[in-house]
């Protein structure tokens, strides 16, 4: 018999048909101090709007394969924190939905619930050389850290950063400027312009970024 480790209790909310539940759920490390090594579950949007009183639903681990189990109790709640989880969620694995109706893949930290066939595609990404397309009214652009594109960015909001403040911006600074994910994101491609002596970081304690001039800028 497996050995079951219970990971977490979190609420999740019943379908209008009396289905099993179907929702984009995805998982968000927590790396600060008060929760280090948290994991957050969300649960995709278009499942609140049907919200009243939604049943508990447990995750489970069994060796390689995550379960999440639908409870029958109706207590009321929204919290969707997991606080005694393993990294192990974010290993490839098998996610089974009881009781089986659904099956996904556990693939870059998010857990995909319901049918194969309706999860979102990606956007096509540009070719070389190509503008990414622009963000629709109200949408943040965001960039992957695999292309050129986020460290050209970076480059022009550091120049004009610092056209208009006399500093360099600081790594927080240029990653809620660009919408760049993660703060590492935005380390990796300024390590890559200081390499190429576009910029310098100055040795402070709060670290900013400051481009290179050509002479006859100073």
């Amino acid at each position: 018999m497996p050995v079951v480790r219970k990971i977490s209790m979190l609420q999740a909310e019943p379908d209008p048909d009396g289905r099993d539940p179907e929702a984009f759920v995805r998982f968000n490390r927590r790396r600060d101090r008060k929760h280090q090594g948290r994991l957050e579950l969300i649960i995709g949007r278009e499942l609140w709007y049907r919200l009243e009183r939604p049943p508990r639903i447990s995750i489970e681990q069994f060796g390689d394969k995550v379960v999440i189990i639908p409870r029958r109790d109706t207590e009321p709640g929204k919290k969707l924190h997991i606080t005694n989880s393993s990294p192990r969620v974010w290993a490839p694995a098998k996610l089974q939905i009881a009781p089986g109706r659904y099956s996904a893949q556990i693939r870059y930290g998010r857990i995909v619930v319901g049918d194969m066939e309706d999860e979102p595609q990606p956007a096509p990404k540009p070719a070389e050389g190509e503008a990414p397309p622009p963000a629709e009214a109200g949408e943040r652009q965001t960039y992957s850290s695999a292309s050129a594109e986020p460290r050209d960015r970076i480059l022009d909001y550091v120049r004009e950063f610092y056209e208009e403040h006399k500093r360099g911006p600081t790594y927080r600074d240029i990653q809620r400027a660009l919408a760049i994910p993660s703060r590492s994101g935005v380390w990796y491609h300024v390590q890559d312009l200081r390499g190429r002596g576009l910029v310098t970081i100055t040795p402070q304690r709060l670290q900013t970024i400051v481009p290179v001039l050509d002479e006859e800028e100073h």
